[in-house]
């Protein structure tokens, strides 16, 4: 027989492996239940990992997403100013408002823009001299237009809208020209104004070479201004003329 002792850590080891075995022979019912419920857990986890993994996968890219753009929605959700600062929020009704003028301020700047090229339009063709006195209106318009194209690369002649057809067109810009300029010219103008204005927001008209009396003239631009104010009316003579 061996009187080999024992050291107190192999003796707590042999009583630890002596209490489990005989909890496990004691509870040996409940521990084989807790491992099939535990077993039974894992499985639907897998299961439902397996069934569901694209769901699991974009609401894994949706969390990524929503963390990486966080202060830009929080940037947008209170109105902030790019620096991020708390003390720059805005109500939402000072948000409505300003962005209420900053829509007034380009409408106004784009008015101001069609004003300007309206008053160019009219210095350029005031500037204008026919080489000389055509026969017909539409020699006179074709030098006109090659005038215009130098400055105004978007003119473009007798653009048919609806019922109506300027000689020449600049954008929203309408304009009529006659030439040589008689009675029988002019008593068509105050229609085409009437229909030409429905489509364009300016409407300029050119009057080559007049050979109207005098009288006769004054009655009909009298009557063009009162009725039709911001219609423009500029008078041209060719070369021919003018040296007369």
């Amino acid at each position: 027989m061996s009187n080999q002792e024992h050291s107190p850590l192999e003796i707590l080891l042999i009583l630890i492996v002596f209490i489990i075995a005989a909890a496990y022979t004691y509870y040996h019912k409940e521990i084989m239940k807790t491992f099939s419920a535990f077993n039974s857990g894992i499985s639907a986890v897998t299961s439902f990992i397996t069934s569901y993994y694209w769901v699991i996968i974009i609401v894994a890219i949706v969390v990524i997403l929503l963390y990486l753009l966080k202060d830009s929605l929080l940037d947008l959700i209170f109105y902030r100013s790019q620096k991020y600062d708390l003390t720059d929020y805005i109500s939402p009704e000072e948000y409505v408002a300003k962005k209420k003028m900053k829509e007034n301020e380009e409408i106004e700047n784009v008015y101001n823009e069609d004003k300007a090229q309206y008053k160019k339009i009219k210095t350029v063709v005031g500037r204008f001299t026919p080489a000389k006195k055509y026969k017909t209106e539409y020699e006179y318009q074709i030098e006109l237009l090659g005038w215009l194209k130098h400055e105004f690369p978007r003119t473009q002649t007798e653009v048919q809208t609806s019922s109506s057809r300027p000689d020449i067109v600049i954008d929203n810009v309408a304009i009529e020209l006659k030439g040589p300029t008689r009675t029988k010219d002019l008593q068509s103008i105050s229609s085409k104004i009437l229909r030409y204005l429905n489509h364009y927001d300016h409407m300029l008209i050119v009057l080559f070479d007049l050979e109207v009396s005098e009288r006769y003239y004054e009655d009909w631009y009298s009557g063009i201004k009162s009725n039709f104010p911001h219609v423009d009316i500029i008078e041209i003579y060719s070369e021919d003329e003018l040296n007369v």
